[in-house]
């Protein structure tokens, strides 16, 4: 949850069909999308077999000096072996932004849910998965995959002299459904639902700051901690394989021409 944001910002970066309207001004956008993926064979908890997923998806943001908001919901359908795919997605960020011009601080807030699998021996199969996942879902470091997650995430941000921009997050995720497991970023099976009940994944806090240094060089820097939570201790396999929280920090110049 997500990418900036959370569970569905994989989505926004990869579209294979996307039509844009802006209504209004240049500051409302909307978006709508749908496309299709085919795979002879996949493995979900339920089981493998061919599957075929269509997405239809829509967004809607806006802005103005003080509000702005960015709201994207999904739907999918389908079949995978004999059952067939309801599933859906929902994302939403929001922010308040006060301060001069020049200086200014922003306070947001972010949630979002990807449907998990709630029964494996049902004909509706309801796991969401995320279509052409990026890796980064979540904008910074992906411990745990779009599939089966929920979460929400509050931000502030405070950018001086319109050039540097602190920016502070704090992610917490969450088992969408008790009856499915955890999965990768690329949608892989990483720890099955078998003997744990707890429902959250983990918390992942971030900072940021961005410098432009001036029209064409940039520096980003950034450190983030994913704290893993009470399912990956649960989780049986943790105990062959334990789980591990992480650390991550990245250093990176730009250079437009």
């Amino acid at each position: 949850m997500g990418r900036s944001g959370s569970t569905i910002s994989a989505t926004r970066r990869r579209r294979c069909s996307e039509s844009t309207q802006p209504i209004a001004s240049a500051r409302k956008r909307v978006d709508l999308y749908t496309f299709e993926d085919r795979r002879k064979s996949q493995f979900y908890y339920r089981g493998a077999g061919p599957e075929e997923r269509f997405t239809i998806g829509a967004r809607y943001a806006t802005s103005s000096a003080a509000f702005d908001s960015d709201t994207e919901l999904d739907k999918q359908i389908g079949s995978f072996g004999s059952a067939t795919i309801d599933a859906y997605a929902i994302e939403t960020n929001l922010g308040y932004n006060f301060g001069r011009n020049r200086n200014r601080f922003r306070l947001g807030v972010g949630g979002g849910i990807a449907s998990g699998d709630h029964d494996p021996k049902s004909s509706h199969f309801t796991l969401f998965r995320a279509p052409y996942p990026t890796g980064l879902t979540f904008g910074i470091i992906e411990a745990n995959g779009n599939e089966n997650t929920s979460g929400f995430t509050p931000n502030v941000s405070y950018t001086y002299a319109k050039k540097i921009t602190l920016a502070v997050k704090d992610y917490f995720f969450y088992r969408q459904s008790a009856a499915d497991g955890v999965y990768s970023s690329p949608g892989f099976p990483l720890r099955a639902p078998e003997g744990a009940t707890a429902a959250p994944l983990g918390n992942l806090g971030y900072v940021s700051i961005v410098d432009a240094l001036d029209r064409h060089i940039s520096v980003y820097g950034a450190y983030a901690r994913y704290l893993i939570g009470s399912f990956f201790d649960e989780a049986p396999e943790s105990r062959t394989l334990p789980s591990q929280s992480t650390a991550y920090f990245n250093l990176w110049f730009d250079y437009k021409l």
